[in-house]
């Protein structure tokens, strides 16, 4: 497991991201490239976790167990969000 500080970093990172892809600064296009690269990441994220190569990007050796959920459950969810996150970039830059 990672420690609770790292947890805590991973929880501020998506909550500074979900304000990001809420639409503040819509107009600025450095702001939809940023909103590109949160999508981009979680669906890589969520390839990962679909592949079962979750290993690869973290420190820690996953469970079995988690593995299992990642599959299951969270790369799944990775993947969705991050193509919803792109698929309203691309939509609201036209």
């Amino acid at each position: 497991m990672p420690a609770a500080e790292a947890c805590f970093v991973v929880a501020g990172a998506l909550a500074a991201a979900a304000a990001l892809v809420a639409g503040a600064g819509e107009q600025y296009r450095l702001m939809r490239v940023a909103r590109a690269g949160i999508g981009a990441g979680l669906v890589s994220r969520g390839v990962m976790g679909v592949t079962g190569r979750t290993a690869l990007l973290v420190p820690w050796t996953p469970s079995r167990h988690f593995q299992d959920l990642d599959r299951r459950f969270y790369g799944p969810f990775c993947l969705a969000l991050g193509g919803s996150i792109l698929k309203s970039t691309y939509v609201s830059s036209r």
